[in-house]
């Protein structure tokens, strides 16, 4: 029944509500919707664990509006280097924040998401806010999920575009309001493209149009995991 009720979103979805370009391709997607999520360099600094707590914030939003779920939030483990995940590391203001790699074949480095360490003098030019570390982690964990950069589709060299990525799945038009780009929030788009990746079902659209319903759908995980980053340790495990 589940799988009937999916497959009718799927035809009558409204598609204009979905744009995104995707990094299609073998492997395309993460084994699981539900992924671990944890910290290469927990510490119990004042401004660390503010910084950590605003990572964990942006992150719950994304399985609060998407059919991902992040679980975990304690400290990486050498016992679970095989295992895909996502390995945070903050790091000191100054840092080049971003993902490495887009896609799940970054679950298996460490770290694959640096992000930059809220100051402790909020003064300081050098400051980081926590806006920025709120906009920069939604942003990259989508990078890591295989979304890149928007980009509008009559500026698109696809001959380029499909030399370097041939499996690139184009959805929908251009989302201005993506926040793969500058702006702050997910738009309604971010979220439907997160949910059709989720589903297993981008790899079934090319430019928009519709495919016929996967066949071994793979029902997401839907359960959730709480715990919290209070580990004070600058070493793995």
């Amino acid at each position: 029944m589940l799988k009937l009720v999916l497959m009718f979103l799927l035809i009558f979805h409204p598609f204009h509500l979905i744009a995104c370009l995707w990094k299609g391709g073998e492997n395309a997607y993460w084994p699981t919707n539900t992924i671990k999520t944890c910290f290469t360099n927990p510490n119990a600094s004042i401004h660390h664990q503010r910084t950590a707590l605003t990572v964990i914030d942006s992150i719950k939003e994304l399985s609060d509006k998407t059919r991902f779920r992040f679980v975990g939030f304690t400290k990486c483990k050498h016992s679970e280097s095989e295992e895909h995940q996502i390995r945070i590391a903050l790091e000191n203001v100054g840092s080049e924040p971003g993902s490495y790699n887009v896609g799940p074949s970054a679950g298996l480095m460490c770290p694959n998401l640096i992000l930059p360490l809220q100051s402790q003098n909020s003064r300081s030019p050098a400051s980081v806010s926590s806006s920025f570390i709120d906009w920069t982690t939604k942003h990259d964990v989508i990078h890591l999920l295989g979304v890149l950069h928007d980009q509008p589709r009559a500026s698109i060299s696809y001959d380029t575009l499909n030399s370097e990525e041939p499996n690139l799945v184009t959805f929908g038009e251009y989302d201005a309001n993506s926040i793969t780009l500058d702006n702050q929030h997910l738009s309604e788009a971010d979220i439907q493209c997160l949910n059709m990746i989720a589903l297993r079902k981008m790899h079934l659209v090319y430019n928009g149009a519709q495919s016929a319903p996967y066949s071994s759908f793979e029902q997401p995980e839907e359960s959730r995991q709480q715990s919290y980053y209070i580990e004070g340790s600058n070493s793995l495990d």
